[in-house]
């Protein structure tokens, strides 16, 4: 973002920042520290790990035992992979249902493996964006996915309610489903229509 507003031709004044999922809530933890930011917009937005972290420990107790020594070995310098999503009842870091078919469905063409750092998820539950929604000012596009079971939708619905300008669109799809299906073209629409209201 500063680097974006010292370029010739931007006007600093009206950067704007998108985020999907974990990338949203990233997007949220920056805005909340940065007044110049013209507006967001949000795309399924993870908002709060410690909820998604319970629905895990809830769903497949199992899969988070034996997950758990290897975020710990990773995190202590002893580097290994797990899979970054797979069936439920099998092992990986996201398994709720529908999960695993989202990925494949979502990066069909692309060249992504499914692998990653465990470690990453030792940081997980005090990755909370929420918590800093009363101190957006900035306006806000969120777009919620009301099939999403793999973003928190408590978390979602109150940063709509309590962010000052925050705009909230619901769409009758899953997490992975606008970035393949064929309502990604209204998601598209509504987006372009947002930011030429509040930033054109």
């Amino acid at each position: 973002m500063e680097y974006a507003r010292r370029l010739d031709g931007v006007d600093a004044q009206k950067i704007v920042l998108w985020g999907y999922s974990l990338s949203a809530g990233t997007a949220v933890a920056v805005a909340a520290t940065d007044t110049q930011l013209a507006g967001m917009i949000l795309m399924c937005p993870f908002l709060d790990g410690l909820s998604r972290m319970m629905a895990n420990i809830r769903d497949d107790p199992a899969n988070m035992a034996w997950l758990l020594p290897r975020v710990i070995k990773d995190s202590l310098g002893n580097h290994t992979l797990v899979p970054v999503t797979a069936q439920p009842g099998k092992r990986a870091a996201m398994t709720l249902p529908g999960e695993a078919d989202g990925f494949e469905s979502a990066t069909a063409e692309s060249s992504w493996v499914n692998l990653m750092s465990p470690g990453l998820l030792a940081t997980a539950p005090f990755f909370r964006p929420i918590t800093k929604a009363k101190k957006l000012a900035c306006p806000i596009l969120v777009q919620f996915a009301d099939r999403d079971i793999t973003v928190p939708a408590r978390a979602v619905n109150k940063l709509a309610q309590v962010a000052l300008r925050a705009e909230l669109k619901r769409y009758d799809v899953d997490h992975f489903q606008p970035l393949y299906h064929s309502s990604r073209e209204c998601i598209a629409a509504d987006q372009a229509e947002w930011l030429r209201r509040n930033i054109l």
